[in-house]
Formats: C-alpha cells, structure tokens, sequence
C-alpha cells in the first residue's frame, strides 16, 4: 500500500521538480521532452505516454517532469487509453480514474493546489487498493509502466504522427519510439512512416547505439556506407534490385566488422534472433511449398537473402502476410519464400 501512495504523490507532485531534472537529465532525454513539447494535443495523446515507456525507469521520470502541463495530461490520457484496451474496467473503477484525472488536471494547470491533492492521496490509497490489482494500481498511478502490446490502429495513429514531426523532432523521437513497440508492431510502424522518416529511423538508431557501442574505423565506414544506400533506396534514387545485390557483399561484410546482436540492432527494423529461430515451430521442408506451387501473395520470408526471416503461415482464406521490403538483409527484400502449409 505504502507503494501505491508514493506513486500517486509522485505523480502528483512532480510538476515541481522540472526545474532540478532540467539540470541533470541526459542530453537525449532533454531532446525528446522538447520535441514532445511542440506536438498538437492530438499528436502528443498518442505519443507521449508510448514513448516514455520505451525508456528506463529513472530516464522516465526525468522525461515526464520536463514535459509540459498540457503533456503531463496528455500523458496519463495515453496512458489510460492504453490500459482500457486490455482491461474491462469496472464502473467504479472507471469512476475512480475519472477522479484521479480531474484531481491530475487540476493540479497540472494550477487549480488545485499540492497541498490538497497530497491530502486527496491518503484517501485515493484506500479506494485503489480495494478496486485495482496491485500490477493495475502501479501501471494506473505511476510514471513506470511495463511496456505492453499496441493495438495496431495505434500504431498506425502514431505512424501518422511522427510523419507530421519536423526533420529535427523526428530523430530525436522516432526510432526511440519504436524500441518501446514490440517486435512484430515495430515493422509495422517503421513501414507506415514516409521514406525521411524512415531515414530518422535509422539515423536515430546509429545515434542511441553510438552512446553505448565505440565503433572502430572500419565499422564507421561500413556505416556510413550502409546509411548512403538506405538512403538512396528509401528516397527512390536507387533501384530496389540495386540495393538487394549490395546487401548479398554488405551481409559477409557486416559479419565479419560486428557481434550478430549488435548487427540486428543496428541493421534491422525488427528481426528474429538465433535463439528465437529455435524457439519458433519448424515445419520440415516437405510441408512447405514454394509461393509459385501455391499462388498465393507473396509471404514475409526471402529466398534470395542469408537473414533468416520468421516462419510465414497461411492465414485465413489461404492467404499469406506479407510486407513490402520489410524483409530480409537490412529490411530492403520484398517477400517471396516459403508458406507453412
């Protein structure tokens, strides 16, 4: 119970530590919070809170307290929107969130003092812990939440917009929104994105991971001549059969300069470990059949690339899934494998 007040003066209170977060909050927390801070109402609903949850617990309290009222809102909207797609709330539990929005919004805009919402705290500990699961009550009422699944209309509301976002909002936010999607969604969000966004992407990518990773000579190089090919492919400037022969030269080279995890984080949207590989059902290769044998749609595996893909299975109606060049090396193959039958 103690938790469950803490979380709920926490984030009733954090408004009043901007000012100390603004001093030693990373410099890529700062960046996103700014970008953030320019969004519409619309577009901050249903990014702010996504994103957040991409982060780790300390940077996710350094980001909230630096947004702004109106996106602190925001967030906790987000937040229960998110929640309400996988819970069937009660209406008390409904009414219970409606309380602690209107205590959140008024606070926020400066109509309730801290004083009182701290007192209203006391009180919102005893109703919580009667109404909520203890796992519910910290995703309700703290800033650190587990990530979850997005539905896939949300996904595409946030493709929609970041895709409205200037050139400079969007590398700061774009790919570190993505890492919070899960795998299958994050292919999905990076497909919806026009092609500069896709560029930020993978810009953004290169950026987070070079404040983790030294890279040598040799694989700053291979970077950057990975980043001129995505970007000619992205941008139309160089034929989609082109950048598919580079990838067969650029897969042998990309193993021998980089560890296979550091490769999939750099060089793949989303892709598929080893150790998934073998956790995923096999079908031996006499219960496939070729997509010509079939013909059905093409299917997310490619047969020209060494990247491993998922297993492609028939879908309802005997159709395959399928993504356009969202498969194979460095996510430029379109999908022409094999079906599970």
């Amino acid at each position: 119970m103690k938790t469950i007040l803490y979380s709920i003066v926490l984030l009733l209170s954090l408004g009043f530590s901007a000012a100390a977060e603004e001093c030693s909050a990373p410099a890529h927390i700062k960046a996103m919070a700014d970008s953030v801070n320019k969004l519409s109402a619309a577009d901050s609903f249903v990014i702010t809170e996504q994103l957040a949850s991409s982060l780790s617990t300390e940077e996710q309290h350094a980001f909230f307290a630096l947004l702004s009222s109106e996106n602190k809102i925001a967030f906790w909207q987000g937040r229960t929107q998110r929640l309400a797609r996988t819970y069937d709330f009660s209406p008390e539990q409904l009414a219970f969130i409606d309380q602690l929005m209107q205590l959140e919004i008024g606070f926020r805009r400066g109509e309730i003092d801290q004083a009182e919402v701290q007192m209203h705290a006391v009180y919102l500990e005893v109703e919580t812990a009667a109404l909520f699961q203890p796992e519910l009550a910290k995703q309700l009422s703290s800033i650190v939440s587990l990530k979850e699944s997005s539905a896939p209309t949300h996904v595409k509301a946030i493709a929609d917009s970041v895709n409205k976002l200037s050139a400079a909002d969007s590398l700061v936010i774009t790919e570190q929104l993505a890492s919070s999607l899960p795998a299958d969604d994050r292919l999905t969000f990076f497909l919806l994105l026009n092609a500069e966004n896709q560029i930020l992407f993978r810009q953004g990518r290169i950026q987070r991971l070079a404040r983790t990773y030294d890279f040598s000579p040799e694989q700053l190089a291979f970077i950057k001549k990975f980043m001129q090919l995505e970007t000619g492919f992205r941008r139309g400037e160089i034929e989609q059969d082109e950048v598919q022969t580079h990838a067969v030269y650029l897969e042998l080279e990309m193993e021998a300069l980089f560890q296979p995890e550091l490769a999939q984080q750099l060089f793949f949207v989303s892709s598929f470990t080893e150790s998934s590989l073998e956790e995923t059902p096999q079908a031996s290769n006499d219960k496939f059949k070729s997509m010509d044998e079939l013909s059905l749609p093409p299917c997310n595996c490619n047969t020209r690339s060494k990247q491993k893909c998922s297993v492609c299975q028939l879908a309802a109606g005997n159709t395959c899934s399928w993504r356009h060049n969202g498969c194979g090396a460095f996510n430029w193959f379109n999908c022409n494998g094999y079906c599970l039958v």
